[in-house]
């Protein structure tokens, strides 16, 4: 009766131990996976010492109840093991009293049991120095590209002018490859520039070299008329917001998620950012308000929500320089409203430099730039370019143009669905002959087989017959005049 009380202790104790644990270790795995998909965003806004404080408190949780977990199987283990020892004193007649079968028997399972388990064990490490190796080189790897030196000029202040000049650039794994050839133009501080070409054209690089996520192969880009290169990047960053086409949020509460762009953010000036973004109204609508935990990824809100808090996150960062990655592409038109209107608002005072998918959200930039064959191929304002029958930036606005005609004709009214031809003339000899068009007939008799079996209208089984008949009577009196024979 005590052994049993004592084992459902320790089983306890085990449960408890075990649920901490695995809850740290989720944390652990959590912070790693949100981190690994959103470097970007927590590279441009410095987040990496607030995310490696989140993955050490998961790992601190997890080493100190594994240790537990670990220090109370000793002891069970401990506690058998007395057994059997107490079993060997009395066979051996220190302690004389029958035990022989108990103690053999324990022995050989206990004995068995652990030489059984060696092998595997030795199996397990040898696996994991061979993955602890390609981990060790990853760590030890020294990046192109620092975020952590403090080597570096410290930009405190910034106007926000911009400007390329003759910048080479291709991806590490596409070294072949140029995406930018000689790429050179400026912005001045406080303008709104858009950069506008085809997919693929390198619109988005232009913010990862601004940001540092990447480095150009040859020429300069300076901010202030500081190479960027020479500026600490941590300092770089401060200076440099971004928002991206798909807003990246983390596990944790909308509180925290802003202060991913400013730790010391009071909860007053963090209500202050989200009434900028047009998000204060629908967080407080929530059940928790600004506590309220959103889930990995923000899966707890819509895309408008999710890209208005990223929105919130970077202002709250007070950037001098704001870079805009298609914000609005994949929102709906209701959302996309409120988003361009947050946006508007962050933008003032601001250098803004702007990636649309809609190029008629570009008519209020100062400039914009068409980037082609990794060169600027148009400058100038949106009307200047329009002007340019046969330019670029011209032609990409008719192309955006026709598609959206071509897809606000796609969806058909009820009243259109029965009045809609089935069947279509492919020839011209099939036009008519002996002043009969057999185009028409069955544009007629498939207009009433439509209307008939349309799924918006309901006729009768008399109706639908009808119709048939009239169908068919018309195709074969057409197939009679084209063949000049008599039914």
């Amino acid at each position: 009766m005590v052994l049993e009380i004592k084992l459902d202790l320790f089983y306890e104790l085990v449960d408890a131990a075990s649920s901490k644990q695995m809850k740290g270790n989720a944390e652990c795995t959590a912070v790693l996976e949100e981190s690994i998909m959103n470097f970007k965003t927590i590279a441009s806004c410095n987040g990496q010492e607030t995310i490696l404080k989140k993955f050490r408190d998961g790992a601190r949780t997890t080493q100190k109840y594994a240790a537990q977990i670990a220090g109370f199987s000793g002891l069970f283990d401990g506690i058998f093991f007395f057994a059997i020892y107490g079993g060997y004193l009395y066979k051996v007649g220190v302690i004389k009293e029958p035990g022989d079968i108990f103690i053999v028997s324990n022995a050989i399972v206990f004995g068995g049991y652990f030489l059984g388990i060696l092998s595997p064990h030795l199996m397990a490490i040898t696996k994991a120095k061979v993955a602890a190796a390609v981990i060790y080189q990853t760590i030890d790897r020294v990046p192109s590209i620092d975020s952590s030196s403090k080597d570096g000029i410290q930009m405190i202040k910034s106007e926000g002018s911009i400007q390329f000049t003759d910048v080479h650039f291709a991806y590490p794994t596409r070294k072949d490859k140029a995406v930018f050839s000689r790429l050179t133009f400026s912005v001045n501080a406080g303008d709104t520039v858009a950069l506008v070409g085809h997919s693929g054209c390198g619109k988005s690089t232009v913010i990862g070299l601004l940001t540092r996520l990447y480095e150009c192969t040859a020429g300069t880009v300076t901010i202030d008329g500081v190479d960027v290169r020479k500026v600490r990047t941590d300092s770089l960053r401060n200076i440099v917001g971004v928002v991206q086409q798909e807003p990246m949020l983390f596990s944790g509460t909308i509180k925290e998620n802003i202060r991913l762009g400013r730790a010391d953010a009071t909860d007053d000036e963090i209500v202050e950012y989200c009434k900028m973004a047009n998000a204060h109204c629908f967080i407080e609508n929530l059940p928790e308000g600004y506590n309220t935990a959103i889930g990995a990824g923000g899966i707890q809100l819509s895309g408008g929500q999710k890209q208005r808090i990223a929105i919130a996150r970077t202002i709250a960062r007070n950037p001098r320089i704001l870079l805009l990655d298609e914000a609005t592409s994949a929102l709906d038109a209701e959302s996309e409203i409120a988003v361009q209107e947050a946006l508007k608002k962050a933008s003032l005072g601001r250098t803004t430099v702007m990636i649309a998918h809609r190029l008629s959200s570009l008519r209020d930039a100062t400039n914009i730039i068409v980037i082609s064959n990794g060169k600027v191929a148009e400058i100038g304002s949106h009307q200047e370019l329009l002007q340019k029958e046969d330019g670029i930036f011209a032609n990409l606005v008719k192309s955006q143009q026709f598609d959206e005609d071509t897809s606000e004709q796609l969806p058909m009214e009820e009243e259109q669905i029965g009045q809609r031809p089935i069947f279509k003339r492919t020839s011209t000899t099939s036009s008519g002959y002996g002043g009969l068009r057999s185009s028409s007939h069955f544009a007629q008799g498939s207009a009433l087989a439509s209307e008939a079996y349309s799924p918006m209208r309901k006729k009768s089984a008399v109706q639908k017959e009808t119709v048939l008949d009239y169908e068919v009577f018309y195709f074969f009196s057409s197939v009679n005049k084209l063949c000049g024979s008599t039914l």
